[in-house]
């Protein structure tokens, strides 16, 4: 034991390409054999539509919005509990339901998604992140359906 020590845990201790030998690469390489039909590939679930980002409500809501500040309104007329992320700030809106946000006047980019990221809002683009600017007094009102 004393010689392999010496021999291999010192710092005597070299190895070179040539120490190792083929090792796994010794083994012969087998083509795999071709079969006359190929086996079909097992159906994919396809995913549900992701939500779409609605077009502002045309109609008087009634949302007014605080002196000096402006309202971020947030119609969930989905299944889902969504997540809409305004600035820093963070709006829950669950299922259903309308969410309020008040902001200082401002520019701001605000995104949706559901809890865990199943869902996002997009455009028909495919963008996922949505730049507004309000102003003191102004309702911004949107949604997902």
């Amino acid at each position: 034991l004393d010689q392999l020590a010496d021999k291999y845990f010192s710092d005597q201790f070299t190895l070179t390409y040539d120490d190792v030998g083929a090792g796994a690469y010794a083994e012969e390489e087998v083509e795999a054999e071709a079969t006359e039909e190929p086996t079909p590939a097992p159906p994919t679930a396809t995913p549900a539509p992701e939500p779409t980002a609605t077009p502002e409500p045309a109609a008087d809501t009634g949302f007014t919005a605080p002196e000096g500040k402006a309202l971020f309104v947030f119609y969930n007329n989905s299944s889902e509990d969504f997540n809409v992320d305004v600035g820093p700030q963070l709006l829950q809106v669950p299922a259903g339901q309308v969410g309020q946000l008040v902001l200082d006047p401002g520019t701001y980019t605000w995104k949706g998604h559901s809890p865990g990221g199943g869902f996002y809002i997009t455009d028909a683009n495919g963008n996922t992140a949505f730049e507004i600017t309000v102003t003191a007094g102004q309702v911004f009102e949107t949604g997902v359906q």
